[in-house]
C-alpha cells in the first residue's frame, strides 16, 4: 500500500480515531489496531494493515501508513523518528 500525501485523501477509516503520545512503533501500531477494531473494522482489513505496518520501515514511511488507514492525532513532532529498531523482526 502506498502512503497518503499529507492533507490530499482522507483515510481509509475516517471514523477510526486515535492519538499516540509516543514514538514507539509498537505501542503506535496496536493504537491503531485498536481504533480499527472500535470502528468495526473486519478482522481481515486489521490483519492487513497490521502486515503492512510491520513490513513499513519505520520512521515516516510508519506514520504515513498510520495515516492512510486512520484519523491519527499525534503528540510527538512532525517528522520525529520512531524509536528503536521497527517491527521488522516479527514475522506475521
Amino acid at each position: 500500500m502506498l502512503p497518503r500525501v499529507s492533507g490530499t485523501m482522507p483515510p481509509l477509516y475516517p471514523h477510526a480515531h486515535t492519538r499516540v503520545h509516543t514514538q514507539n512503533p509498537m505501542v503506535v501500531i496496536s493504537a491503531v489496531r485498536t481504533a480499527l477494531r472500535q470502528a468495526g473494522v473486519c478482522r481481515d482489513e486489521i490483519r492487513r494493515f497490521t502486515r503492512d505496518a510491520f513490513a513499513a520501515a519505520g520512521g515516516e514511511e510508519l506514520w504515513a501508513l498510520c495515516r492512510t488507514w486512520v484519523d491519527l492525532d499525534t503528540e510527538v513532532p512532525v517528522g520525529a523518528q520512531l524509536a528503536g529498531p521497527g517491527p521488522r523482526f516479527f514475522e506475521l
